[in-house]
């Protein structure tokens, strides 16, 4: 995307070719973003129990990550069945320090 962004492309100098080039690389480009969107839509409208509060936090990067995650008050998270360690700060906020495999997505469901 960033090739067709070259200084003779966007004042319109560039011989013909070039653009029609351009063309077909952003025609590409468009469609991937539509199937990854679609992609992310069926991933959100799976069934699940309706009668579980739960989040799903995805990570989109090629390596694992760990980051500190906020959720609503009176949500006590829980990973497979086990309660996460987790810390109610003063604003009545849960925090918790959650791990995410590469390209993966982990549900943190609310202690019922």
């Amino acid at each position: 995307m960033l090739r067709n962004q070259f200084h003779d492309i966007l004042p319109g100098s560039a011989i013909c070719e070039v653009y029609k080039d351009a063309y077909q690389e952003f025609e590409y480009l468009f469609n991937k973003v539509k199937s990854l969107k679609k992609g992310l839509h069926k991933l959100n409208s799976r069934k699940t129990d309706e009668n579980k509060n739960y989040m799903i936090l995805r990570n989109f990067l090629p390596w694992k990550r760990k980051s500190l995650v906020e959720l609503p008050s009176g949500f006590i998270p829980r990973l497979d069945e086990h309660v996460v360690q987790y810390e109610k700060v003063k604003d009545q906020k849960v925090y918790t320090l959650i791990e995410v495999p590469a390209f993966g997505e982990i549900e943190v469901m609310e202690l019922v």
